[in-house]
């Protein structure tokens, strides 16, 4: 079990005044681009752990990676009545149809590739259960007659006329433990038997596999594909979608009556490569008049092949304060291997370039106790991993230069701090004077739902 000495519950940080900006600038050549539907961890069902990506390279519309399901298409229809639709989805067309925000969030949605979740608590798959049944497909275009309206006109209808298609299936990523969970939520109690698990054929790789009854009687709801995460294991093609592989990372989430809880952090690579030979692709869905542009565009972001952003769900540190070393140290010390072996491959990928970010919960401020933490991260636990992280890269003078550590999974306060800051501002604060302390040369940016970023 480890301390960090002063940094501990019983030497707070003292305040400042918050910083105006909201994080790091992008890269030059950003390779993923992120809207953030949801990014808290509780207590409130409106923020939850609930993202859309897509390869910097490509549009909205060619496929899109659901990461985590907590927050979703309700989430982002909140968001579209504050913002407008291109702040979020820059030159995505929406049709004239979809003239709300509930329509345009529905458009956005129909383009999911897959679900990625990193573990089964509701703070991070409960907009997924809930869409199960109604995950829109993508628009088709066929005569409305086939659907035998009272109200159209045979005279005045035309066999391209747009009309909702059956709900959709959608793969549901993650390991078989979080699977299992997940499944449990389709036993027909909780929600309707909608779950079904990928077959062989389905399966990129190897492992336990189930079939549910109702596979065969339905045709919506998630369909389960397990992930493996043997240490060493070589980055996998995640969706036949999406240009993405992934390294999927067990880590400790801490402990239930049944014994310990697993969650994952995961890899998230661009991987051209694993797509099928196409025309160059272009970034926006208006054509460009220089075709030497779109080759030039496309080349630059091939050169961006391999760069790849690390994602943690909810993680345990083995980081105690002084006075709380005996505080679950069996437990601490399993999540301590867990996480170095995590550090020592993202060690690889920042020596050589390729680790673009890095995206770590942080639930609460550095005055919770240990006792009470719940397999969660605060400032100083964060600190004690970066560090962990830099010991693997070597270097005394601020080893981790330009690393941007994107901040998640922060639980709002539900009764007024004495600083009179928000929980988001209070955690950025201590993480900036954790970082003057410590000179890693990281940024820390504690994201919000309504965030667009470029990684």
């Amino acid at each position: 079990m480890h301390s960090s000495g002063s940094n501990g519950t019983s030497d707070p940080i003292k305040l400042q005044p918050s910083r105006e900006d909201v994080g790091p600038e992008p890269d030059p050549d950003p390779v993923f681009e992120m809207v953030v539907l949801g990014s808290g961890g509780g207590p409130l069902e409106t923020d939850c752990s609930g993202y859309l990506v897509k390869p910097a390279s490509g549009r909205w519309e060619d496929g899109i990676l659901a990461l985590e399901g907590g927050s979703g298409i309700g989430a982002l229809t909140n968001l579209l009545r504050m913002h407008e639709a291109d702040e979020l989805f820059p030159n995505v067309d929406f049709p004239e149809t979809h003239n709300s925000p509930i329509l345009k969030a529905a458009y956005i949605f129909s383009f999911l590739s897959c679900y990625l979740i990193t573990h089964a608590h509701l703070d991070h798959a409960v907009s997924l259960i809930l869409l199960s049944g109604s995950v829109p497909s993508k628009q088709r275009r066929i005569s409305r007659l086939l659907f035998n309206h009272d109200h159209v006109n045979a005279s005045e209808a035309t066999a391209d006329e747009t009309v909702p298609p059956v709900p959709a299936r959608i793969p549901v990523y993650a390991t078989q433990e979080t699977l299992d969970n997940l499944a449990a939520a389709y036993g027909g109690g909780l929600w309707p038997e909608l779950g079904a698990w990928a077959t062989a054929e389905e399966l990129m790789h190897s492992g336990r596999r189930k079939r549910r009854r109702t596979q065969e009687l339905t045709g919506v709801g998630p369909k389960f594909y397990p992930l493996a995460t043997e240490k060493g294991r070589k980055h996998t093609h995640l969706n036949a979608q999406l240009p993405i592989s992934t390294l999927v990372f067990p880590v400790s989430h801490g402990q239930t009556s049944q014994g310990p809880y697993s969650s994952s952090a995961t890899f998230i690579r661009y991987d051209p490569s694993l797509m099928p030979s196409r025309p160059p692709s272009r970034r926006t869905s208006h054509s460009m008049s220089n075709s030497q542009d779109d080759i030039e565009m496309d080349s630059s972001f091939m050169g961006s092949a391999g760069r790849e952003f690390l994602f943690f769900g909810d993680v345990e540190s083995e980081w105690r304060a002084d006075h709380e070393m005996d505080v679950d140290k069996d437990g601490g010390a399993v999540a301590g291997a867990y996480n170095r072996a995590i550090w020592e491959q993202a060690a690889v990928s920042f020596a050589e370039g390729r680790l673009a970010g890095v995206f770590l919960e942080c639930s609460y401020d550095s005055t919770r106790p240990a006792i009470i933490m719940f397999g969660h991260l605060s400032p100083p636990g964060i600190m004690y991993e970066l560090k962990t992280l830099a010991s693997f890269v070597g270097g005394e003078s601020r080893p981790l230069e330009g690393l941007k550590i994107f901040i998640t999974h922060v639980k709002e306060f539900l009764v007024p701090h004495r600083s009179g800051v928000s929980a988001r501002e209070l955690i950025q604060i201590e993480l900036d004077a954790l970082e003057a302390e410590n000179q890693l040369g990281v940024t820390f940016n504690v994201i919000s739902p309504g965030d667009r970023l470029l990684i």
